[in-house]
């Protein structure tokens, strides 16, 4: 039932019942115990609703700008990259030209996605990335001019043997269950409007299907939300196609 209301709620969001069977049937959610902070990203409630679904970017919108936004987490795959698996032989994390990067659209692609966000007012509180030159492009394309990115190693590729994913995956869960209910909000910059508490972090697929069991097409997100042991849990998956 609760799965069911939350998926005539979407249709409700983009307009078919308009705004007032909007509100009816999130009393209705309400009534039925799931519109709680703790229930957006636990089993059988909003997080297990959304596990498996497509989010349009309005409900995305949505999401951000509500109550419950506070100890979000964006995963973000980074952008589209030249081809290639991995990175070529003699790969050096200290030099992008030895890696595998992002092609011109993989940096227009990142620069649609921060618009996209940064124009709504819809300002990370922070955004971490992999050390990797194509996650860190990523960030800096798309939310440099408005958030300080974070290089964490946390979030560096375990693939073709590198890191250590289980530690990786360890530091993370710390670190989430460090921050309680929600993140801490520092100034943006550039005078752009107020973080709504929530992070995106920008990684790579082997890194985000260790977290979430998720696969992911570059430059695609997935909103989660942390539970109480700093586990990452589903609430849905947004396109890369931000035009």
């Amino acid at each position: 039932m609760t799965a069911a209301l939350l998926r005539v709620a979407l249709v409700a969001r983009e307009g078919v019942f308009g705004l007032v069977g909007l509100v009816f049937l999130f009393g209705l959610i309400g009534l039925a115990g799931i519109g709680t902070s703790a229930s957006l990203g636990g089993h059988g409630g909003f997080g297990a609703a959304y596990a498996q679904d497509r989010l349009s970017l309005q409900n995305l919108e949505a999401l951000l700008r509500s109550e419950n936004a506070h100890g979000l987490v964006i995963l973000v795959r980074h952008a589209e990259t030249v081809s290639g698996i991995g990175d070529p032989p003699g790969f050096r994390l200290e030099d992008c030209a030895t890696q595998r990067n992002l092609s011109a659209e993989g940096r227009a692609q990142s620069r649609r996605m921060g618009s996209w966000f940064i124009t709504r007012g819809l300002v990370p509180a922070a955004v971490r990335s992999s050390l990797w030159c194509r996650c860190l492009d990523t960030a800096k394309e798309a939310f440099a001019k408005a958030v300080p990115i974070t290089p964490w190693p946390a979030l560096n590729s375990t693939f073709q043997g590198r890191g250590d994913s289980q530690a990786q995956q360890a530091q993370i869960q710390s670190f989430l269950k460090d921050q309680g209910s929600g993140f801490a909000q520092p100034p943006p910059r550039d005078g752009a409007q107020r973080a709504t508490g929530f992070e995106v972090w920008v990684s790579h697929q082997v890194v985000v299907s260790a977290l979430t069991g998720q696969t992911l097409s570059m430059g695609e997100l997935l909103l989660t939300r942390p539970d109480a042991a700093g586990r990452l849990q589903v609430l849905g998956r947004v396109s890369s196609d931000f035009k």
